[in-house]
């Protein structure tokens, strides 16, 4: 609704607000608490308390330590998944059979049958398509956004992970004044881990080849085929064209040469061009 407000010009600046909107609110709703918790409270939380107690800011929530962190972590590892799959895959499956019941209940029609008119080798062809149109329009900017989410998190996770997992271990010493350097240091190797595997993933994806490729391989091969067997043909025609005409030629300067003129007409020729000069 705030996107239609926004009165863009083009189809393609909306969308592109749209998508921007998808990755600041997935931010600020799912990922923003463990933010707070792992960068904010859990270090900072006993120095920021007594200064909100001086500035008469009412406060009241319970100490958030590691156990916090660790089941809101869990949450979106585990339970965050299966609710997302729930939502994207079975709830629209079980309100597509609901409606579908519903309107034969309401119409006593059944939906998405084979008709009559249907011949036997198209009735499975036509039930898909019927089914297929029952569908909500499939929005490609939805996918993008969740790919680049996905991708973002994976990449936050490799710099938060290795920090976390160098802070909280039990043999780092929190007071050490080398803590910080070795944190950036933990940060950078797992950050420059993930960029490595991701390269080395997307290299050896792009070595199998997919269906797609395949076909537009076929699809070069032919269209180069029928070129070919263009270029070929025309050719022909034009060799044979030269061939014919080089013979006609040839044919026309033999016959100049083997005709008989007449002495007369040739001495006629001689005076008339000595009368020029």
């Amino acid at each position: 609704m705030l996107n239609d407000w926004e009165n863009h010009r083009t189809e393609t600046d909306y969308e592109s607000s749209l998508v921007s909107k998808i990755f600041i609110t997935n931010f600020l709703t799912g990922y923003l608490s463990l933010f707070l918790i792992a960068w904010v409270y859990i270090p900072f939380g006993e120095a920021i308390t007594p200064y909100l107690t001086l500035a008469n800011i009412p406060h009241h929530h319970k100490p958030v330590g590691p156990e916090r962190l660790k089941a809101q972590v869990a949450y979106f590892v585990i339970v965050g998944q299966v609710i997302n799959f729930a939502t994207e895959v079975v709830v629209p499956y079980l309100l597509r059979f609901a409606i579908g019941e519903a309107k034969e209940k309401i119409t006593g029609e059944k939906v998405h049958t084979d008709s009559g008119a249907d011949k036997a080798e198209e009735a499975a062809f036509l039930r898909r398509v019927r089914a297929e149109v029952a569908l909500r329009n499939y929005d490609v900017y939805e996918d993008y956004a969740e790919m680049t989410v996905q991708r973002l998190l994976t990449w936050l996770s490799s710099i938060t992970t290795s920090s976390l997992a160098y802070l909280f271990s039990p043999t780092t010493d929190i007071n050490s004044p080398y803590t910080p350097l070795f944190t950036l240091l933990a940060i950078f190797l797992g950050e420059h881990l993930f960029i490595v595997a991701q390269h080395t993933i997307t290299n050896l994806f792009a070595l199998l080849p997919s269906n797609a490729d395949n076909t537009v391989r076929r699809q070069e091969y032919a269209l180069k085929k029928r070129w070919l067997d263009r270029v070929a043909g025309a050719a022909e025609l034009v060799d044979g064209s030269v061939v014919i005409e080089s013979e006609k030629a040839q044919a026309g300067v033999a016959g100049f040469w083997e005709e008989t003129e007449d002495e007369e007409e040739g001495v006629q020729l001689i005076r008339a061009a000595f009368k020029n000069k």
